[in-house]
């Protein structure tokens, strides 16, 4: 058997039930008398078992069988869950998971420990029996047995599929989402997929309706037939239907057509400006039909990578208890706005950010559960996990209900000569916390306490385009709100001019333009807009393209990031543009607010410019309020 066809599916597929298996146990352990998570365990290691063994992976196959054994004699109610019962589960699933990643490697076994076999062969039933050991393989059956109230089941897979086993497979885990699936035939364990004639029988014990069952099949995908036969022997073949075809697509493959698709975006820039300078109708229509259809492409590509932040969200939860018993802290995760989409490239990149916030909330913000109770406050900690829309791009919100940032704390760990004022105002505050080093842990922890976990994640946001902001409440809690770029493929962006040169400002950095004349001491300059005093920052200045004016009006932007505000300064506003951003590879101590580079319609290229990180090298803000 060529099983290299078959390692990419079975390990997509393992790791989708193994992060189900985290949301299992951490149902179970909640309530350790709900049979309910139990059987979705048992259902989960016994299809990862199957495939596992259709690989060839005994030693894989091994644990997994143990794993299941142990789950069905809780769910027989032979063994009976406990916190200890529970925990070796959680040590089984970790085990598997990390087995799983080996065996496609060639590895299988590698690094599995005896003794988390040897702990779930322990938990016999107390009346004497044992967990039985892994089966020897055996012929698979050449039919079907009936079971006592069960449904007969017959999936047909459509005629010249590639990787028809692994469609079968698929049916078949569906199916055992659906109730209790017996007498597989051809066996799973046994079967040598070249050799699958692309039928598959079994019986199902469920309580859903035939039709339910046919459709729920269905969906798998290269279904061509679903026959359900009921226990009074009456069946009707669900007919062939259009349903949603999915395949799975190389992740580097789909990375290399976005960035094709954004070099198509820049010829259509340059198209445009060329039919516009050259005033020929037949051009402008060519050049606005390619204008449209590559808006089309690029907007149905980028709809292909976004992914809910659920995929992301859902691996902390069991992140959080562990590291919350490691801590002996009493804690409860609430996660909201699983469903808002963000771009894979993006989604990729915030994991380890969000995990930093998270460990700092356990660690830091939240107190023991000794020190709740004397604050008046339930022991039980909670940290909030958070995902909104805010127009073009996405807020996650990382808060606790602790006891909030120690501003005396900080305050002491500057050292002398630090005031008041050095920490005024949660951006300030933020700005201390993110240096490099700093950290008010009284001792390094293998948690905390070398002061890189915030200044990581600063770095990491400014990195994708967001930003960061802080909420800190004394004896209330500590929140940190991110803002997101929903995508980083093509970047829509406002082109001006300091000086000679001309620079990209991104428009989710924008919230509106003016006019108007600076004032005040050079050293601190302002502008009047809108009621409000704004600090200036002028562009052509900190790039060397000219000093600021003494007098006369100026266009400028005004930035926004949270509450904070500022303009920045510019000689003048050339308008919008679609801009895709490449890597910058800036020169040794250039500023980190230049974060990329792009190529504009003419062809030349021009500079990103990240303002708020300009204005928070300088603490130039006006916090709304203030």
């Amino acid at each position: 058997m060529d099983t290299a066809r078959f390692t990419a599916l079975f390990l997509a597929d393992s790791r989708d039930h193994l992060h189900q298996c985290d949301v299992l146990l951490l149902a179970w352990e909640r309530v350790p008398g709900d049979l309910g998570p139990v059987a979705g365990l048992f259902r989960a290691m016994h299809t990862i078992k199957g495939m596992a063994a259709t690989l060839g992976y005994q030693r894989l196959t091994d644990l997994t069988h143990e794993a299941e054994n142990l789950l069905d004699a809780v769910r027989a109610k032979r063994v009976e869950a406990s916190p200890d019962l529970i925990a070796s589960v959680f040590d089984a699933v970790d085990a598997i998971a990390a087995g799983v990643e080996d065996a496609v490697v060639g590895a299988d076994g590698r690094r599995l420990d005896p003794a988390v076999l040897e702990r779930l062969r322990s938990w016999a039933p107390p009346d004497g029996g044992a967990l039985s050991a892994a089966p020897s393989p055996a012929p698979a059956a050449p039919s079907v047995v009936p079971a006592p109230g069960g449904t007969r089941v017959e999936v047909t897979i459509r005629a010249g599929v590639i990787m028809a086993w692994a469609r079968a497979l698929l049916a078949l885990r569906r199916a055992e989402e659906l109730g209790t699936v017996t007498g597989v035939a051809p066996d799973p364990a046994t079967l040598d997929p070249d050799r699958f004639a692309g039928r598959l029988v079994f019986w199902l014990h469920t309580a859903r309706e035939p039709d339910e069952v046919r459709r729920a099949l269905l969906e798998v995908g290269e279904v061509a037939l679903v026959v359900v036969t009921e226990a009074d022997g009456a069946s009707s073949p669900a007919p062939v239907r259009p349903i949603r075809q999915e395949v799975r697509v190389d992740r580097a493959e789909l990375d290399l057509l976005l960035t094709e698709i954004g070099e198509l975006v820049v010829a259509r820039n340059r198209l445009q400006a060329m039919a516009e300078r050259r005033h020929d109708p037949a051009l402008e229509e060519a050049a606005g039909s390619v204008a449209r259809l590559t808006d089309s492409v690029h907007a149905r590509v980028l709809q292909v990578r976004m992914a809910p932040v659920g995929e992301v969200f859902d691996r902390f939860p069991r992140v959080v208890r562990d590291l919350a018993r490691q801590l002996g802290k009493d804690v409860r995760l609430e996660i909201a706005g699983r469903e808002i989409e963000l771009d894979r490239s993006v989604l990729d990149l915030i994991g380890d950010p969000l995990l930093h916030l998270l460990r700092n909330a356990l660690d830091h913000g939240l107190e023991s559960p000794e020190a709740r109770a004397a604050a008046g406050k339930p022991t039980q900690g909670c940290i909030r996990l958070a995902a909104a829309r805010a127009r073009d791009a996405v807020v996650l919100t990382v808060a606790d209900d602790g006891r909030g940032v120690d501003r005396g704390q900080v305050r002491a760990r500057l050292g002398a000569g630090a005031t008041d004022r050095d920490l005024d105002g949660d951006d300030v505050l933020l700005d201390v916390l993110a240096r490099p080093g700093f950290s008010t842990a009284a001792a390094v922890t293998g948690v905390s306490g070398r002061g890189v976990g915030i200044d990581a994640v600063m770095t990491r946001v400014r990195e994708i385009g967001g930003d960061v902001r802080l909420e800190s409440t004394p004896g209330q809690g500590t929140g940190f709100v991110i803002r997101l770029p929903v995508t980083l493929a093509v970047v829509p962006a406002l082109l001006v001019t300091a000086g000679a040169d001309r620079y990209a400002i991104p428009l989710a950095r924008v919230a509106e333009t003016g006019r108007g004349e600076p004032a005040g001491p050079s050293a601190a300059p302002t502008v009047t807009f809108r009621g409000a005093t704004l600090p200036v920052i002028d562009l052509g200045t900190r790039t060397g393209g000219g000093a600021l004016p003494t007098a006369g009006t100026r266009p400028f932007l005004v930035i926004e990031a949270g509450e904070r505000r500022g303009a920045l300064l510019v000689d003048t506003l050339l308008g919008r543009q679609d801009l895709v951003v490449g890597a910058f590879d800036a020169p040794v101590g250039a500023p980190a607010w230049l974060t990329g580079a792009a190529i504009l319609a003419d062809g030349v290229p021009a500079l990103v410019v990240d303002p708020t990180g300009m204005f928070q090298e300088e603490h130039a803000w006006l916090m709304s309020g203030a």
